[in-house]
C-alpha cells in the first residue's frame, strides 16, 4: 500500500514538473515573438505635428511668392492672363478656332502671318477651300478662288520639289517680301494646275468652271522665270 502511494506520489510530481517546463517554453516562445514584431507607430502613425505645420507654412509662402511673382510680372508687362495664354497657343489652333467659328477670313489672315511655311499655305488654302462651299455671290466667289490659285502657286515657287530645283531653307525664304507677291501676275493659262501640290480636285472643278481649261501646265519657276530668277539672286 506504501508503494502504490509512493508511486502515485512520484507520478504526480513528475506530471507537475512536465507541465511546468511546458509552460515554461510556451511563455518563452511568445515573449521571443513579442520581441521581433515591429513596434506600432507613436500617435496612430501621425508624423511630429509641428514639423507637418512647419511643411504646410513653407508650402503656402512658396506659393504666395510664386503668386506674387506672376502678379508683378503681369503688373510690369501690361499683359492680362487671357492675353498671355492666348500669345501662348500656337498659330495652327488659333486657325484651327477661326475655322471652328466660320471666320475663313480670320484663319486665312493668321496662316499669312506664318508665310513661307509650308503648312501655313497649306492651312490657308484649306481655309478659302472652306470659304468657297459657302453661299458667296460671283465676286466673292472668284476673289476666293483667285486667291487660294495664287497661295498655291506661290507655295510651290518657294518650295519647288522637282528634279534639278534649288531647295532654300526657311531662313533663306523669310527675307523675302512676301507681301510683294500679292502683286505679281500669276497667269493661270501658262502655270495650269497639274504641277500645283496644293490644288484639290475640288478646286480644279470651280476653275474650269470659271477660267476654263489651261492652255499648258508649268511649275511656277518655269512660268515665271524672269521674275524668280531676280528674287532668286538675293537668295
Amino acid at each position: 500500500m506504501l508503494e502504490f502511494f509512493v508511486i502515485v506520489v512520484a507520478l504526480s510530481l513528475l506530471g507537475a514538473i512536465i507541465y511546468g517546463l511546458h509552460k515554461h517554453q510556451t511563455m518563452e516562445v511568445e515573449y521571443t515573438v513579442d520581441r521581433t514584431m515591429p513596434l506600432p507607430p507613436i500617435n496612430g502613425g501621425l508624423k511630429n505635428p509641428h514639423l507637418e505645420e512647419s511643411s504646410f507654412f513653407r508650402s503656402s509662402h512658396s506659393t504666395t511668392q510664386t503668386r506674387d511673382a506672376r502678379q508683378a510680372e503681369q503688373a510690369t508687362s501690361g499683359i492680362s492672363i487671357e492675353e498671355k495664354q492666348q500669345n501662348d497657343e500656337s498659330w495652327q489652333d488659333q486657325v484651327a478656332s477661326a475655322k471652328q467659328d466660320g471666320d475663313f477670313d480670320r484663319a486665312t489672315q493668321l496662316c499669312r502671318q506664318q508665310f513661307p511655311l509650308w503648312s501655313a499655305y497649306n492651312q490657308a488654302c484649306i481655309a478659302l477651300r472652306a470659304k468657297l462651299k459657302l453661299e458667296l455671290d460671283t465676286e466673292q466667289q472668284n476673289a476666293a478662288l483667285n486667291e487660294l490659285y495664287r497661295i498655291a502657286v506661290i507655295a510651290e515657287l518657294l518650295h519647288d520639289k522637282s528634279d534639278g530645283a534649288t531647295r532654300y531653307t526657311l531662313s533663306q525664304l523669310r527675307k523675302l517680301d512676301h507681301s510683294g507677291f500679292d502683286a505679281w501676275e500669276i497667269p493661270y493659262s501658262e502655270i495650269g494646275y497639274a504641277q500645283l501640290r496644293l490644288i484639290r480636285k475640288s478646286d480644279v472643278k470651280l476653275m474650269l468652271t470659271a477660267w476654263n481649261r489651261p492652255a499648258q501646265h508649268q511649275l511656277p519657276r518655269q512660268a515665271l522665270a524672269q521674275a524668280w530668277s531676280e528674287i532668286a539672286a538675293g537668295l
